[in-house]
């Protein structure tokens, strides 16, 4: 493909393309280049093989020392052992590449979850089109926010401005520009031109497709991009620190029993005793549980509309205290519908009800045609999803109530300039070639800027002075709606001369100086947005769990008051201009609304908030939302009305706009949290009792009587720390966990309280192990009986212990504790398959054990269930709020 499109002129372009710019390719055309050229998509690491994952699971050093026990162990013709080690290894390997394979394959479903959109114009419509599906020669549109989605040659812009700092480095954002260049330029200067993946920042352009998928600029980047090593959630970080403690503490205990073995001339028996404490004690599966509990819980939270962007995002989701919302399409469902048009007639403005006005009212048909070209929606339907703004949906919709057709003005009067709206401004205003000598401006923007750029009202065919008795009228009746929680918009045009516009060289300064000389305002339109049936709940729920809610929005105080009254917020309206100096933390303690926020103000609103040890939510859509949504502990995107600038600065992505969906966010957080708590404290306990069982038998009775042998632990372990485990990553909310205090940021991973369960339920199974042990050995002088008995206790002792580990709080026969079938299942299963290991001859002689009778196995699990109820009462000593 040509490499010069930006030393042609737009025109030139066009032609190479075969492509009108107002026009775009025909369906016919877009999928004869697709044939072409491809899809615009860049190539994604493939998944690892099942063969890979694998062979992943003997890279552990942990299993390089059970292969060497396993050589060691085939010298001494020991097979048995060889064979149990062997076994072990293979199931654990199957449970780890499994559970890997599972965890990717669910993030690839999510990640799925935000495909990229582009507008674009075809057989003559303005449509939206994922942007894998666009081809060269493609006419785009691009607005304020949106992410470039193909190489492009710009060839229309209003203030267009695109950060191309991903792209160059360079974090200044370029001005674009339509004319060609001549010579020879960098990449990073061509500025007609636009480059995949930057972001539009400022305006709005159009540019022509000139390079898509691999083809592009950041195609040929592609392969770097996807070496470069994504960095170690903090939750991972501190599992591994975790972990390595874990480790060192073992090995000592492992180095201990091979020195006393070594004392007591049992060196090989030392060597494989200490080998596979080692391995069994330390809980290497932990990381691969731990990926598999945030996979299934980050899938969960992706069906329930909540799209997780940045995995340390789970962990800070259950230590949100405050969160900082936006009005629309949040708390309500961003879905307007005209309710009045306010006029100026015969000396008067009056409201006029939208089912009650006549198509004849004067200054209806002025005011339609201002509403329809001072808007860059395509759409006039509420009900198809679009890029396009619902309330210039809502506004195109009047319109056609009327039999004003949008189209049809912008035929009679095509568009030559705009200036897109800006926060800092609070209006837009497009401008129409009315004839060969005049331009005529339509401006829509918040009535109190509105008025204060317009010197008259236009009153039909005449113009009445807007003096400030008639602004304070005008601006009481806006101020009606707004109590009724109505968004208005004040209209206002007027003609001018094209030469007096082309003076001032299109500089946007220039001409908003110059409109505002001149400007005649028409009347305004209230339009209702509903407030969502659920946000009422919502925040009571988020409240109730320790989270403070404060309204931040665009709009007038009136209309926040008002619709925070519909959702159940204190009616307290903050003083913005505290939030700039000392008195802003003191304004945000006192306030739940913020009417009229400026982006920059939420930045600051953020920082003081984190700088008073609060860990802070923030919702936005709008691209100046960005900076403050990166601040932020979790910044939320709107995933429907949100730009990809701040869906790109966001940790989540709500893909409904609902509040709700925030509320069941940080409900599921909690839950992923609290389950790995749950996973962590079992696996610890059960591998701490596993140590004590052996450490203290060998100190009691020496290598030549231990308790329970090397291959019987790597059963166990198989049994109890592998799938038996897995229900616990999927334990589901208990119904409390909403009305617990957030989680304090920072916090270790472990509560003492959780470290105390631990404790009395490892010391527990060791004592009880310990203690049949003694009591089988001294009574029967029986070896191999005591240790199939102490073998049989620990597996059942263990298996009761994960019906513990499910709270630390409540009885596992509580009313709190949701039903988790799953864990009853894997207890069930896993006592059988205990049940058979002890009737099966081969498996049995295998693992060096005895058969038991029925009264024995029922004593076992007697004996086995201490650990229940000794954990139980300590529930019910300790009754309190729970830590999780």
């Amino acid at each position: 493909m040509p490499k010069d499109f930006y030393q042609q002129s737009t025109s030139e372009v066009q032609d190479y393309f075969k492509v009108s710019q107002e026009v775009g390719l025909s369906l016919a055309e877009v999928s004869e280049l697709t044939q072409k050229y491809g899809f615009n998509q860049l190539p994604e690491t493939p998944p690892p093989s099942v063969i890979v994952c694998f062979i992943k699971q003997f890279t552990s050093p942990l299993v390089y020392l059970l292969f060497i026990a396993a050589i060691i162990s085939t010298f001494l013709h020991e097979f048995v052992d060889v064979a149990v080690i062997i076994f072990a290894l293979l199931v654990n390997a199957i449970i780890g590449a499994f559970q890997e394979l599972k965890a990717e394959r669910i993030m690839r479903e999510i990640k799925n979850l935000a495909t990229p959109q582009a507008k674009v114009k075809r057989d003559g419509q303005i449509t939206t089109v994922e942007a894998k599906n666009l081809v060269p020669g493609d006419v785009v549109i691009l607005e304020s926010g949106l992410r470039v989605p193909a190489d492009g040659r710009i060839t229309k812009s209003y203030l267009l401005e695109i950060n191309e700092s991903a792209f160059t480095g360079e974090s200044m954002p370029v001005g674009k520009v339509i004319d060609l260049i001549n010579f020879d330029t960098p990449v990073s200067q061509r500025n007609n031109m636009a480059y995949l993946g930057t972001t539009v920042i400022r305006g709005r352009g159009e540019m022509i497709v000139t390079a898509t998928g691999l083809n592009s600029q950041t195609g040929q980047l592609s392969q770097t991009i996807e070496q470069i090593k994504k960095p170690t959630t903090p939750l991972f970080l501190q599992i591994a620190q975790f972990s390595k403690i874990v480790l060192w503490v073992v090995l000592s205990v492992s180095l201990l029993i091979f020195i006393i073995g070594l004392i007591q001339h049992h060196t090989l028996a030392a060597f494989n005793s200490a080998v596979t404490l080692a391995v069994s004690a330390i809980p290497e599966g932990l990381p691969a549980m731990i990926t598999i509990t945030l996979a299934l819980g980050v899938h969960k939270m992706a069906r329930e509309k909540a799209v997780v962007q940045n995995l340390s995002t789970i962990d800070t989701l259950g230590s949100i205290n405050t969160l900082i919302s936006d009005k629309t399409g949040t708390l309500t469902l961003n879905q307007f519908s005209v309710i009045a048009v306010m006029l100026f007639s015969k000396n008067k403005f009056s409201t006029f009800e939208v089912d009650k006005i006549t198509p004849f009212q004067i200054g209806l048909k002025d005011l339609l045609e201002t509403a329809v070209l001072a808007n860059d929606a395509a759409s006039s339907d509420p009900k198809v999803l679009t890029y396009d703004d619902p309330i210039e949906v809502a506004l195109n919709n009047l319109a056609e109530q009327f039999h004003e057709n949008r189209q049809v003005f912008i035929k009679r009067q095509p568009r030559v300039f705009e200036l897109p709206f800006e926060s800092k401004y609070r209006y837009m205003a497009t401008f129409h070639r009315a004839d060969a000598v005049r331009t005529k401006v339509f401006l829509k923007g918040a009535p109190d800027t509105v008025l204060k750029i317009c010197h008259y009202l236009r009153d039909h065919h005449s113009k009445t002075k807007l003096t400030a008795t008639l602004q304070r009228k005008i601006l009481d009746e806006v101020k009606i709606h707004h109590e009724k929680a109505e968004k208005v918009l004040a209209f206002a045009s007027c003609v001018f001369s094209t030469s007096e516009l082309q003076n001032t060289k299109w500089d946007h300064h220039k001409i908003r100086q110059l409109i505002a000389s001149k400007m005649e305002f028409l009347g305004a339109i209230s339009l209702s947005d509903p407030v969502r049936v659920e946000a009422s709940s919502s925040i009571q729920a988020l409240q109730k769990a320790g989270i403070n809610i404060i309204m931040a929005t665009g709009d007038h105080p009136s209309v926040a008051k008002a619709v925070a009254g519909q959702v159940g917020l204190e009616l307290n309206v903050g003083n913005n201009e505290n939030l700039e100096n000392r008195l802003a933390y003191k304004e945000l303690k006192k306030s739940s609304i913020f009417a009229q926020v400026a982006p920059n103000i939420k930045l600051e609103m953020v920082k003081v908030l984190q700088k008073n040890d609060k860990v802070v939510a923030m919702t936005g859509d709008g691209v100046n939302d960005a900076p403050a949504l990166r601040q932020s502990d979790v910044g939320i995107a709107m995933g429907q009305s949100g730009t990809d600038l701040t869906k790109e600065a966001a940790d989540l992505v709500l893909l409904d706009d609902d509040i709700s969906t925030i509320t069941q966010a940080v409900q599921s957080g909690r839950v992923i949290i609290a389950n790995i708590q749950r996973i962590i404290s079992y696996l610890i306990a059960t591998n701490l009792s596993e140590v004590f069982v052996v450490t203290v038998g060998i100190l009691i009775w020496g290598l030549g009587a231990r308790p329970i042998l090397p291959t019987q632990i790597l059963w166990i372990n198989l049994i109890t720390d592998g799938i038996a485990v897995l229900p616990l990553a999927l334990e589901p909310a208990h119904r409390l966990i909403m009305q617990l205090p957030p989680r304090p940021k920072n916090a270790p991973l472990l509560s003492s309280k959780n470290w105390r369960t631990i404790a009395l339920a490892a010391i527990t199974i060791c004592v009880i192990s310990i203690g049949t042990f003694a009591w089988v050995y001294t009574t029967s002088g029986d070896l191999v009986k005591a240790q199939t008995m102490t073998f049989t206790i620990l597996v059942f002792a263990q298996l009761f212990n994960l019906l513990n580990s499910r709270s630390d709080t409540y009885s596992i026969f509580s009313k709190q504790l949701v039903p988790n079938i799953l864990i009853w299942y894997s207890v069930i299963a896993s006592i059988v398959i205990q049940i058979c290991v002890l009737i099966l001859p081969p498996i049995r002689s295998f693992l060096h054990l005895e058969t038991l009778s029925l009264i024995e196995i029922i004593s076992a699990l007697i004996i086995s269930s201490l650990v229940l109820w000794i954990v139980e009462i300590n529930k019910l000593i300790l009754n309190r709020t729970p830590s999780k």
